[in-house]
């Protein structure tokens, strides 16, 4: 039996965005409703709904959202994706949704070319290996860096991680066995795609990154905080990130298959793929990381016993520029080193020139007799030693030499020089 629309229950555009199961679907609704609106020209959603909702073109309306989602290049599967939505709009929204007339007037997603489109969502997603994770890492800035790293201990999605607070992360968590874990990340229920509280876990690795990242950026409540945000505190967004990460993967060389797609999902893979080869629990590592295939299932794990079995299989796989970080701190020692040699070779370089002045006045002076307490006298006045100029610690030494003077001077106490003292 056909509900007659006039007797439906309709909801107003922001109750249905309000009633997306999770902030990521929540965020998709405001997307493809304000697409709508500017492509028809609409003051807002409310309007547009009464203006469709008593006149015709109702289904025109979405096909011309439906043309501007793909006029600014959007991928195939972003463009069936709100075009779903668009039908889920009109029956919560606006009246019972008449398919066969939707897609008679609703365009489409551009037929593939080739059976494989340019921008066609791949089935498959690549898994970088450990060596070409390391070169990302390698290859990357410090917030790249820190973004990897955090991606591949928890295997979260981007959104996840990117929508982190500093006050998700308990740093040196300590387990009830006494073990520390480096860093635990809460993840609650609702802010993800689960309906379930999870943790994920950092390697000492990941933790020095994030916190050598920290130093270079804004004060912020957010792990990866906004750089261009002048008003207000916001977090990098997801699109933002992709782009980012895209030039890092050519400049390391990784090549893909036509039918595969490399982005910041596939560190999901990658983590799942550490902790197996790390013969951490299948089972376990699913709960980590938010997998479907628990969505239903009511065991959830104590996660003080996950974190224990975390932390003795996987957190060391989880360090992969452990040579890379001691090379890093040797080039620090090296630097300060460098700056102390330079320092001493100015130092030896005024001493050459003062025992060039001594060998002018005492030619027969040996080298040898001159390394002696009163060298030291002549290098500290050379430095401002008050009441004692550096000619007159010259005369000093050379009246040492000529036995003129005790082989032991004082400075005297009524404030006059020491040749003055001497007279």
């Amino acid at each position: 039996m056909i509900e007659n629309d006039d007797a439906m229950e309709l909801l107003s555009p922001s109750a249905w965005v309000e009633r997306a199961k999770s902030i990521s679907v929540s965020k998709r609704r405001k997307v493809v409703i304000d697409y709508w609106v500017k492509a028809n020209g609409f003051k807002d959603a409310e309007e547009g709904v009464n203006i469709v909702r008593h006149n015709n073109g109702l289904y025109a309306s979405f096909d011309k959202a439906v043309k501007a989602i793909i006029d600014v290049n959007s991928a195939f599967s972003t463009i069936e994706t709100y075009r779903k939505n668009y039908r889920l709009f009109i029956d919560s929204c606006i009246k019972r949704v008449d398919n066969r007339a939707f897609e008679r007037i609703v365009r489409q997603a551009p037929e593939p070319t080739n059976n494989v489109p340019e921008n066609y969502y791949p089935k498959e997603r690549y898994c970088p290996t450990i060596d070409q994770f390391r070169d990302l890492l390698i290859q990357g800035n410090i917030r790249q860096k820190a973004f990897l790293s955090m991606a591949a201990c928890l295997g979260s999605r981007v959104e996840e991680i990117l929508s982190r607070k500093r006050s998700d992360i308990e740093f040196d968590y300590k387990l009830p066995t006494g073990h520390v874990i480096p860093g635990r990340v809460r993840l609650e229920a609702g802010a993800t795609k689960k309906k379930y509280l999870r943790y994920g876990f950092l390697s000492h690795e990941a933790v020095k990154l994030l916190r050598t990242y920290w130093n270079t950026v804004r004060p912020s409540q957010w792990v990866f905080p906004s750089v261009w945000t002048k008003k207000t505190d916001t977090h990098v967004h997801q699109t933002s990130m992709r782009r980012e990460l895209e030039p890092l993967y050519k400049k390391v060389g990784i090549q893909v298959r036509v039918d595969q797609m490399l982005g910041p999902h596939s560190f999901r893979s990658f983590c799942e793929q550490v902790m197996r080869k790390a013969a951490f629990n299948d089972t376990l590592g699913k709960i980590i990381v938010g997998h479907r295939d628990l969505e239903t299932k009511a065991y959830k794990g104590n996660w003080d016993e996950i974190a224990a079995s975390w932390l003795e299989r996987v957190e060391k796989p989880m360090n992969f520029l452990a040579g890379e970080l001691v090379t890093e701190n040797f080039r620090e020692v090296k630097e300060e080193n460098k700056e102390l040699r330079e320092r001493l070779e100015n130092t030896e370089k005024k001493v050459d020139r003062l025992l060039r002045v001594l060998r002018d006045k005492l030619p027969d002076t040996q080298p040898r007799q001159l390394v002696s307490q009163e060298l030291l006298e002549i290098l500290r006045a050379k430095e401002g030693l008050p009441g004692l100029t550096l000619e007159e610690a010259v005369k000093i030494v050379l009246a040492k030499e000529r036995k003129t003077l005790p082989p032991t001077v004082e400075m005297p106490s009524d404030g006059r020089t020491a040749t003055e003292s001497g007279n």
